[in-house]
């Protein structure tokens, strides 16, 4: 069968996404993109013209969906995927009627906060015929607002970890091998707390090397030198955008991939799954998809969101003892398997092509 895909970004993990879908699954795939990508120049990709999603410029958007349709209509897809269902909460799903003729897959990835943002996704999750998830808690959530079309496929990890040791990791880094070793990584945007963790440092009373690793937002060099004072010495920064290999050898130094992601971060995380990969311990906040997806499954400590003292408290606990991985904890990580994703997503896909 054939589905046209329409991402609306191609950095982060949107291109790994892709690639494992349209690689993986058995089917005849049209990528609608903002851009070409040399990574799918065997497929066809037809680009749209430029469209403003940030600010809330419905002239933008709406154009931007009849220029959509009108691509569906020319080649005829017997499915249309909508990747990135998050980016109709703005406008209540407006112009997904005009896909009515053809069957329909959404993709959301965050559950929004507040009355108009729940009344929104009700709305737009009625115009489609499958709304997928990628965690129980988040299926759990649209199901309570009413929502039975939604589907459950668990959000892989897509890298497949090499065999760098710890010791080796940790000479790339210059840190020292008996000291445990807590990760921050990836973008340090205000909504990933890197600034709570940082706070809850200068109460932690157990050894411990701090690594930073990934593109300053938020938080520079600056800040994160001014705030560390006390423990100077214990911090190592690379900021700036990663290599895959850069992020592998951060994660395999590390004992504790610290997620401090605030009340605003609802989604799934990405450094959560490429830690568990590697069995290390998770610890981060308490509230929504995180803390339901540590919780449940045994990944490691949970404290009070945006609590630098709670957090504190959890790391005191966490380096004083040794974590082991639990018959939950490995049950979650085998069910990462990119495998499982695409075997997911063909049933989907089937599942659409026969109710025709």
């Amino acid at each position: 069968m054939k589905v046209l895909m329409i991402d609306t970004a191609l950095d982060g993990h949107h291109i790994a996404y892709l690639k494992e879908i349209v690689h993986g699954c058995k089917n005849d795939f049209t990528l609608v993109l903002p851009e070409k990508s040399d990574e799918f120049k065997n497929l066809k990709v037809i680009t749209y013209s430029r469209v403003d999603l940030v600010n809330k410029r419905y002239l933008s958007y709406i154009n931007w969906m009849r220029e959509l349709v009108k691509i569906a209509k020319k080649e005829k897809p017997d499915i249309v995927h909508f990747l990135v269902g998050d980016v109709y909460y703005k406008y209540f799903g407006s112009g997904l009627e005009m896909f009515r003729d053809f069957r329909t897959v959404m993709t959301i990835h965050w559950i929004r906060k507040g009355y108009l943002k729940r009344l929104s996704l009700k709305r737009f999750c009625r115009q489609v015929d499958f709304v997928v998830v990628h965690s129980s808690y988040l299926l759990k959530e649209v199901q309570r607002e009413g929502i039975e079309n939604s589907y459950l496929i668990q959000y892989p990890q897509f890298k497949k970890p090499n065999l760098i040791t710890k010791n080796e990791a940790r000479d790339y880094w210059k840190i020292n091998a008996k000291v445990p070793v807590i990760l921050s990584l990836g973008n340090t945007r205000e909504d990933k707390g890197l600034d709570v963790l940082i706070k809850a440092l200068n109460k932690v009373n157990h050894p411990f090397h701090l690594l930073v690793a990934g593109k300053p937002e938020k938080f520079d060099a600056s800040y994160i030198n001014a705030h560390t004072q006390k423990y100077a010495s214990q911090v190592t920064m690379c900021l700036r955008y990663l290599t895959d290999k850069e992020v592998e050898l951060a994660i395999m130094a590390a004992d504790i991939i610290a997620l401090p992601y605030k009340a605003s971060f609802n989604g799934a995380s990405g450094p959560l799954g490429e830690g568990v990969s590697y069995g290390k311990c998770i610890i981060g906040s308490d509230h929504g998809n995180l803390g339901d997806t540590i919780h449940e499954n045994h990944l490691g400590y949970t404290f009070e969101t945006e609590n630098a003292d709670s957090l504190a408290e959890v790391l005191n606990e966490a380096l004083g003892q040794k974590f082991i991985l639990d018959d939950k904890y490995m049950a979650y990580k085998e069910s990462l398997a990119p495998e499982l994703f695409v075997k997911r997503y063909d049933n989907l896909y089937l599942m659409l092509q026969e109710a025709k």
